[in-house]
């Protein structure tokens, strides 16, 4: 068994601190280096709730927001079946 981290996601934290900087989709994902698809999907998908460690420091960087406010620490299990 492993161990792994992914940071979850304030939805409507990330919603509040992009609008706050007047940024469009677009341009944060060119800032953050992500797809503009994965800012969408952070924004409407409800299956979207979870973004790796280091997406989400580029975004809170971009956002000038502290850590731990949009985007907070999960760790998961991952059980390796055997064949």
């Amino acid at each position: 068994m492993n161990q792994r981290i992914a940071m979850r996601i304030n939805k409507q934290g990330f919603r509040d601190y992009l609008e706050a900087s007047e940024m469009s989709q677009r341009e944060f994902a060119r800032r953050a280096k992500v797809s503009h698809t994965l800012v969408q999907q952070m924004l409407t998908d409800s299956k979207k709730t979870h973004v790796r460690v280091s997406t989400a420091k580029s975004m809170e960087k971009v956002l000038k927001c502290p850590g731990n406010l949009i985007f907070f620490p999960e760790v998961f299990t991952v059980v390796a079946n055997a064949a």
